[in-house]
């Protein structure tokens, strides 16, 4: 792996702004297809970040299909079959199709490993901005100074720098989206099942909890702005939400520092254009559940790479990559944005919390949705 400012020489077929797994998977398969590759990250890894930690089916069917599951998977990685929602002290399971709990400081870094193998260079702690138009590319400013590159793909996530302000790379933000909180705690703070996602459910938020291979627990909540300020800060905004739910925390919970992110629920209209291509979270963002959102960036990570490498030959139809996107991951973005608008409603999450404990098997068949896997496989396979 590269170190800071070795950018291994100024030209490139592609640049990949971001090493999350979106970027990192797309920057792999562009060089495992031929292709001279700069990935490039403002952040040094590993490095954890505010995420939810689960990798569903339909995201492992994407590691499968690139040959990658066994390279990042540690095996230590606990095996997860439901999700346990709490509203008060009320609680109903549901079972889920099986999936992964994996810590983000472990998962990008194989990511990032697996694309430097494949013979990418990669360049992190260092920030990189879409430049200028040239006559076959784009230019990209380092701190390090200019590279240009023929094809450009923004992975950069929902806070990123890489694109310009304004015009038509602005993303539109939803004004009533809630933010995201994470922070990882010891794995003997609460009891959970290292195969349960534990869900409590408040007011002003949600919190989702799943142990990790390390033992440790990943703690991750959608919270509405507004909770934190009035709980004078994120600690105490999470501290309340699972005391609502009837959990007790640990003395020290106050010691725990928690991550926050720019506010989640937004749309990126332009998606391609010029040869510059918008995939993961950068591309557009809801609230997710169980690893959906993880699943988005890896497929979408592997459109753009198709993508990039079919405009480059010659052979690319304008506009297949921003339909496939939305074709693969769009009925899955409108689906948890529409349980995100219901978790916002006290009523309605009793009401479904009845429901699935009245008629058992209710519980089962929404939680087998969970991570289904994508619909056209042939998208997600090596072309």
């Amino acid at each position: 792996m590269n170190a800071r400012g070795q950018s291994g020489g100024s030209r490139f077929d592609v640049v990949v702004a971001g090493a999350g797994p979106c970027g990192s998977i797309a920057a792999r398969r562009l060089a495992l297809d031929g292709r001279s590759v700069l990935l490039v990250d403002r952040a040094v890894f590993p490095r954890d970040k505010v995420c939810g930690c689960c990798l569903n089916q339909a995201a492992l069917d994407v590691l499968e299909a690139e040959g990658l599951l066994e390279r990042v998977i540690p095996p230590a990685a606990p095996r997860i079959d439901s999700v346990r929602v709490w509203q008060g002290r009320s609680s109903v399971t549901m079972r889920t199709r099986p999936g992964i709990a994996v810590s983000r400081w472990t998962f990008d870094q194989r990511l990032v490993e697996a694309a430097a193998e494949s013979g990418c260079t990669v360049m992190t702690g260092i920030s990189a901005r879409l430049g200028t138009r040239t006559h076959d590319g784009w230019s990209v400013e380092l701190e390090s100074g200019t590279i240009n590159a023929r094809r450009v793909v923004c992975a950069d996530g929902i806070g990123g720098s890489f694109l310009p302000r304004g015009g038509v790379w602005e993303p539109s933000v939803r004004p009533s989206s809630r933010m995201g909180l994470g922070a990882r705690a010891p794995g003997d703070w609460f009891d959970i099942p290292s195969s349960t996602i534990e869900m409590p459910i408040g007011r002003g938020g949600y919190v989702g909890m799943v142990r990790l291979e390390d033992g440790s627990i990943d703690i991750a909540a959608a919270v509405d702005p507004e909770l934190v300020r009035h709980s004078d800060g994120a600690e105490a905004a999470i501290a309340g939400l699972l005391r609502e739910c009837g959990l007790s925390l640990p003395e020290s919970f106050g010691s725990v520092r928690f991550r926050g992110t720019p506010l989640l629920t937004r749309r990126r209209r332009v998606l391609e254009a010029e040869g510059v291509f918008v995939a993961g979270d950068a591309a557009g963002y809801v609230e997710p559940f169980t690893g959906e959102g993880m699943s988005w960036g890896l497929v979408t990570g592997v459109l753009a790479a198709r993508a990039a490498g079919a405009s480059m030959d010659g052979t690319y139809e304008p506009g297949w990559y921003t339909r496939m996107a939305r074709r693969t991951v769009g009925s899955r973005r409108v689906k948890c944005g529409l349980v995100a608008a219901a978790l916002r409603s006290p009523a309605a999450v009793g009401v479904a919390l009845s429901a699935a404990r009245a008629v058992g098997s209710l519980g089962g068949h929404v939680g087998w949705t969970i991570g289904k896997p994508f619909s056209i496989p042939r998208l997600v396979a090596r072309p």
